[in-house]
């Protein structure tokens, strides 16, 4: 297990201590952490690869499009599992900060905050990057090419706030990333200037330096001491448990329920009644069922779309038969992968073992009306088998270029995830895991600069950049329904359209005619379970099945499986459609206020 990619993510806990009051800045190590930082001995550049990644994952190389994703979620998630197993075990033996030092936030909102606070970008022949940080007031930062595919970082540190205070930066480009820190012992000897050795990889390209030299080193610092974050790291992982099991047992349940509860203000409670037989004769062409499954992933997406759903199907009859259509992908909980339709009873059982809390929200009569089965089913039958669109997942949710990222409470201001976090993010899964990003970004931003060749991602900023397309620009550029990508089609390799679940539904209902005269000028890849859900073509049934009443009494629709009431809010059934519907809408947590026009 001493990878690479091991020693980096240990490193990007723990960082290598700069004691500000010595009189050589050497690097050194902090006693108390003694144990951890042995694995290694002097700070240095990490340049992910793909060798290390294998190494560190063991994951399933056969697979390809998205169940090639879903293997690596797995493989990743049993690989941190582990890893926050033995780091919190070796946590055991570090002695906790001064009580000073503690962050009361870190004991009731421990999910994602191990997450680096971005600061600031050093950016080479400009003016020196500026920051505050926890334990000084003044922070400036340079960078200096040395001519030999190397750079020196100098960072001055100044009027520190408090003694006995530690700074985890991680530094990071599209290229690689390097784990510093600086604490001051006493606060009125604290002053200090540090200087670190950026090295490029040896395989860096003219767009890994265009990265560095136009977007800079960006700065990013660790919220806690080592030992919380190493439990953030724990708690966080402890959400997606789930995903590698048939059905979601009440802890992993309940540990999802104070995520949602905390992060989205969505608040879910145990049922009585788990299920609720509903005749098929009262379902419609056309309705729509949402899903949430307390997994850590479908919280995560509500989370980021201010859903209160993760997952989003359709009914159709085919052949006199009613059935579930939908854009799902093969794992643990569910047999099939891609585009697809289950009969109705056998999708209902599925659902059930899996774990779902399954609503059931009926076309109003006019939509359903004006719902041309015969157009939607030939409609499925030219993207029935294609992959699940994880090329599309994210962009058809981020419209803004800083409004739709999430933040951590308790105020949702001061923490939030930025575009410099996804950039460094997206570089490294590039370098190691680079069929996982074609995936999941490249070919996506690729379209947005219109480039349809293969590119690496710092290709993609630099050609953006040449274009006239600023990197912070490329994701919000809506989505187009007619564009295709690489995919595959029952497991062969062909081009076509990336579905993921709520676009599948609204292209249902685009190509049955229920945006009428709108059709046109409605991107369904721009849709999001919200979106999906909060359009008046859905109906607030007057009365309700018996059943359905006597089994939560205080929801709108009926709830049809699932140990946990859901419902989706007072924004359910409340917007009109509209031309170019949904393509530049912020919206984040907890209140996800959005402007009229959306």
């Amino acid at each position: 297990m001493k990878s690479g990619t091991l020693l980096m993510s240990i490193a990007a806990l723990l960082g290598t201590t700069t004691y500000a009051n010595q009189a050589h800045q050497t690097p050194t190590s902090f006693s108390a952490y003694q144990k951890l930082t042995e694995w290694f001995t002097t700070p240095h550049v990490y340049h992910p690869n793909v060798k290390d990644a294998q190494a560190f994952l063991q994951y399933d190389q056969t697979q390809i499009g998205a169940q090639h994703i879903v293997n690596v979620r797995e493989s990743l998630y049993h690989a941190l599992s582990g890893l926050s197993k033995t780091w919190t075990s070796l946590a055991s033996e570090i002695e906790s900060p001064p009580q000073h030092m503690l962050n009361a936030d870190a004991d009731t909102y421990p999910y994602w905050r191990m997450v680096p606070l971005y600061l600031s970008s050093i950016i080479p022949s400009s003016s020196d990057a500026q920051w505050e940080s926890a334990c000084y007031k003044s922070n400036s930062g340079s960078i200096m090419a040395n001519g030999d595919n190397t750079y020196t970082i100098t960072v001055t540190s100044k009027h520190a706030k408090e003694s006995l205070c530690t700074d985890s930066y991680l530094f990071g480009t599209v290229d690689g990333v390097m784990l510093q820190s600086v604490t001051c012992l006493w606060a009125p000897l604290c002053d200090t200037t540090s200087t670190y050795k950026w090295t490029m990889s040896d395989n860096a390209t003219e767009a890994d330096v265009f990265d560095l030299h136009s977007l800079g080193v960006r700065v990013f610092r660790f919220l806690d001491d080592t030992k919380t974050t190493i439990s953030d790291l724990s708690k966080t992982v402890s959400l997606f448990h789930p995903l590698t099991t048939q059905g979601v047992s009440e802890e992993d349940a309940q540990v999802n329920i104070d995520f949602l509860a905390k992060y989205a203000n969505f608040k879910v409670f145990q049922r009585s009644v788990q299920e609720v037989p509903l005749n098929e004769s009262l379902i419609n062409d056309g309705d729509f069922f949402s899903v949430l499954r307390l997994d850590g992933l479908d919280p995560m997406l509500a989370w980021a779309m201010g859903a209160h759903s993760g997952h989003t199907v359709m009914a159709l009859r085919i052949g006199g038969q009613l059935y579930i259509v939908e854009s799902t992908n093969k794992n643990s909980y569910w047999p099939t992968n891609g585009v697809q339709r289950t009969p109705y009873q056998t999708w209902i059982k599925q659902a059930r073992a899996a774990g779902y809390n399954l609503l059931w929200a009926p076309l109003t009569p006019a939509a359903a009306k004006s719902f041309n089965s015969t157009a939607a089913l030939e409609y499925f039958q030219t993207v029935e088998g294609f992959d699940y669109g994880y090329q599309t997942l994210l962009w058809g949710w981020q419209d803004t270029q800083l409004d739709n990222y999430p933040c951590l409470p308790p105020d949702f201001t001061s923490l939030c995830l930025t575009p410099h976090h996804v950039q460094v993010l997206f570089g490294f899964i590039d370098k190691s895991l680079p069929s996982v990003g074609d995936v999941l970004f490249s070919q996506a931003w690729a379209k947005r600069i219109g480039r349809d060749e293969k590119l690496s991602f710092a290709e993609i900023l630099m050609y953006g950049n040449r274009s006239g397309h600023a990197a912070i620009d490329i994701p919000v550029i809506p989505e187009q329904d007619n564009w295709m990508y690489n995919t595959t089609r029952y497991g062969v390799v062909a081009e076509g359209p990336a579905l993921v679940c709520c676009t599948f539904v609204c292209n249902m209902w685009k190509h049955a005619g229920v945006f009428g005269e709108l059709a046109d000028q409605i991107q369904c890849a721009e849709q999001t379970n919200l979106d999906d859900y909060t359009l008046n073509i859905l109906s607030i049934p007057t009365t309700r099945p018996a059943a359905c009443e006597a089994a939560d009494p205080h929801n709108v629709l009926c709830q049809l499986e699932g140990e946990y009431s859901v419902d989706l809010g007072d924004v359910y059934a409340t917007r009109t459609p509209y031309s170019h519907m949904d393509e530049h809408c912020p919206g984040r947590a907890p209140d996800y206020t959005r402007p009229g026009n959306c």
